[in-house]
C-alpha cells in the first residue's frame, strides 16, 4: 500500500496535477510512474506473492540507488551510505547503464508475471479477471 501511494506521489510530481487535457494525458501515459500504477491496479486482483511483486520492488530498488547517490554527491560523509562496499554498489546501480538494464529484466519479469497469472487460473491461484486486467 505504501509502495502504491509512493507512485501515486511520483506521479503527481513527474506529470503535474492532472488538468484533464489530452496533451497532459499524453504526456502522463507515457511515463514510468503511470505504468506502475496500472501494474498496481492489474495484480490487485491475484493473491499477494513475493513474484508478483518483484517488479515493484525491482522499480524502487533502481529509483532509490538514484536519490541515494544524490545524497552521496551532497554528503560523501553520510552515515550508512559512505561504506565502502554499500557506497561502490550504489554508485554501480544508480549507473545509467546498469540501469537500462536492470529495467529490461524488470520487463521481463512482468512479462513472466503474466504467465504465471494465466497458468494460474488452471491451479486456482488468480482468476479471470486479474488475467484481463493484467494483459
Amino acid at each position: 500500500m505504501i509502495a502504491f501511494a509512493a507512485s501515486i506521489v511520483g506521479f503527481i510530481r513527474k506529470a503535474g496535477w492532472p488538468k484533464w487535457t489530452a496533451i497532459w494525458l499524453r504526456n502522463a501515459c507515457f511515463t514510468e510512474e503511470f505504468t506502475n500504477l496500472t501494474y498496481f491496479l492489474s495484480i490487485c486482483l491475484t493473491p499477494p506473492s513475493f513474484f508478483t511483486y518483484t517488479p515493484i520492488i525491482i522499480n524502487m530498488v533502481l529509483f532509490v540507488a538514484v536519490q541515494f547517490k544524490n545524497i552521496l554527491v551532497e554528503n560523501p560523509t553520510a552515515a550508512i551510505l559512505s561504506l565502502p562496499f554499500i557506497s561502490s554498489q550504489i554508485n554501480k546501480v544508480a549507473d545509467h547503464e546498469m540501469q537500462k538494464k536492470i529495467r529490461i529484466l524488470r520487463g521481463q519479469v512482468e512479462v513472466y508475471v503474466g504467465f504465471y497469472i494465466i497458468f494460474g487460473i488452471f491451479f486456482g491461484v488468480s482468476g479471470l479477471l486479474g488475467m484481463m486486467f493484467y494483459w
